[in-house]
Parts: structure tokens; sequence; C-alpha cells
């Protein structure tokens, strides 16, 4: 996610017709006129819409961030996918130069930005969910393992700095690193397989938003896309629609019964790197700070609480290996 700071400089600049002279000026290396994208949301990067038909989002990070790299990634991912029976990648549009994730002068600083076309077909929400829509959920993911190119980037090592997590963080790391690739499977993850990221036409599914894609096991993957289902941060347990999901996946790739008893331990390391996030919140807790800035704060440190009272319970009862 940004930083709080991030969004703010952004957030500032959107006036009441959801304009901004920022993204007015990315907007403007595809040689769209100023105020066409209006503010969608600020979350892992600034994403403006540009109302079709077809509609298209703008999406944008500081130069040189984290966000802007794994913009960049994934839009390079997108544009080299492969065609898919049962899956199809949202691909980036290029400017008019040809580029496809330029770096752009803005007032708010240099921007990394990609303009993306809307995906066709339904969104869908985990309460609304059918079986046969998480089969296929499940089946496009693992169509998309099958299907993606190599990229370089992995996983980092967790950050055992905070005392308090050490002892729950080293063995989480022994055990990631105990993992038999004879038995679980090394893929080019999505990294976020959610289904706010993916869309259901009649046939198949459409992923986008492939930033936080990079090389990992199998069922991280399925860990990081089933969250909703799995009940994560308070949320119902589906354990009906897991389940066909994980029978979607395997109606397309193999995936074991070790894979699938992995899936926690993968879960848990998510929430490992929530607990010990202390970036992100770099504004947004002074009382002078701005109202929605100050929520903004409060539901992620709500969030990461979650996740670190799950990584401070397996400190206390470790998980079966």
């Amino acid at each position: 996610m940004l930083r709080l700071s991030e969004i703010r400089a952004v957030h500032e600049s959107v006036d009441e017709d959801w304009r901004s002279p920022v993204a007015d000026a990315v907007a403007g290396a595809w040689m769209l006129p100023p105020g066409a994208a209006r503010w969608w949301r600020s979350s892992a990067t600034h994403v403006f819409v540009v109302p079709g038909p077809p509609r298209h989002y703008l999406r944008f990070a500081p130069a040189g961030s984290p966000a802007a790299a794994r913009l960049r990634r994934g839009a390079d991912l997108a544009a080299a996918f492969p065609v898919t029976t049962g899956l199809s990648v949202s691909a980036p549009v290029s400017t008019t130069s040809g580029a496809r994730t330029p770096t752009i002068d803005t007032p708010a600083g240099p921007m990394v930005a990609m303009l993306v076309e809307d995906a066709t077909g339904d969104a869908v929400v985990a309460e609304s969910l059918t079986r046969e829509q998480a089969h296929r959920w499940g089946a496009a993911l693992a169509c998309f393992h099958g299907a993606a190119p190599v990229v370089d980037a992995g996983r980092s090592r967790l950050d055992a700095s905070d005392p308090e997590l050490t002892t729950a963080l080293a063995d989480i790391e022994e055990r990631l690193e105990r993992l038999d690739p004879r038995v679980h499977r090394r893929v080019t993850l999505h990294g976020d397989f959610e289904l706010d990221n993916l869309r259901l036409p009649e046939h198949g599914v459409t992923v986008f938003d492939l930033d936080e894609t990079r090389a990992g096991w199998a069922a991280e993957d399925v860990a990081l896309a089933t969250r909703d289902l799995r009940g994560e941060e308070g949320a119902p347990a589906l354990s009906h629609l897991f389940d066909a999901f994980v029978a979607g996946y395997r109606s397309s790739a193999p995936f074991s019964d070790a894979e699938l008893d992995a899936v926690p331990l993968h879960a848990l390391a998510h929430s490992a790197r929530r607990a010990s996030d202390s970036g992100t919140l770099d504004e947004g807790a002074r009382a002078t700070d701005p109202g929605w800035q100050r929520e903004l704060h409060a539901s992620i440190t709500e969030a990461n609480q979650w996740h670190r009272q799950a990584v401070l319970a397996h400190a206390i009862r470790p998980a079966a290996s």
C-alpha cells in the first residue's frame, strides 16, 4: 500500500468533481484532455477512472517508490502474458511513443503510470459467490500459474526487528525454508488474485492488477487469493467456497494435500508482513491530520493488529509442521 503521506499529496489535489491536476498531468501522456480522469481510490496505487466506452483506469505511484517498481513489473508481465484458455489478462495501453509505464512530471512530483482498459465481466464479492464461480476462480489461478512467464522478483525475508514477534517470525521463516520443492510447486505468483482484482464474464475469468507478482509457492498464491473465504480479519469463514476453489484449481493443475496443508503457513507469513509493517502509517495519527486520513490510519491499524495477534498466537502455540 502507498504511504499515507503519498495518498494525502494526491487526495489534497482532488476537487469536488473528482478531478486533479496531478491526474491531468499523468493523463496527458495518453493524450487525454484535462478533467478526463476522475479520482477512484488510492491504495496500492492512485487510481483514476476515465469514463468510456470503453472505460479505462489510470494508475500511478511516486517514481522511485516500491509501488512504482511493482506497477512496472506487473505491467510488463501483463503485456507479455500469453493467450490462455479460460483466463484473460488486461494488458496496459501504450502511449503514443510506445511506453507502457512512462515517468511523468506532476505537481506532486514524478509519477510512474499505466493506463488499462476496464476488464470485461461481472464484479462479484465473496458473500454472493456461488460454488460454480468459486470453482472457476480456482481453475483460473491454476491457469495463471501454468501460463505466466518467469519473473525475477522473489520473496523478501520477514522483518524480525520487532522483539515481540522475533520468536514467531523465526519459526515461520524456518518452516518456509523447509518446504520441499519436489512436493510444493514453485510458480510465478499473481500475489493478489482476490475477487476485487477479477471479473467473471460468461466463460472464464478476466484478471488485472498484477503489481504483486513474483516468484513463490503455488500454495502461497492460494492463501493470498482466498483471504475472504478463510475468515481473515474477522470475516466469516466460507469453507464450502474455499473447498470449491481448491477443487477448481485441481481441475486445471496439480495441488497436493501437502500444499493444501501449507496454506495456513502461507497465510501466517502474510499476517507476519502485515504485523511488522512500519512504512505505510507515516501520517494520520495526529489530531491535526485530516479526518479521512485519521479514519484510514485507524482502519489499517485495526487490520494490522488482527494480523499481529495471529502471529503472537502462533508464538504461544506454534502450528505443527
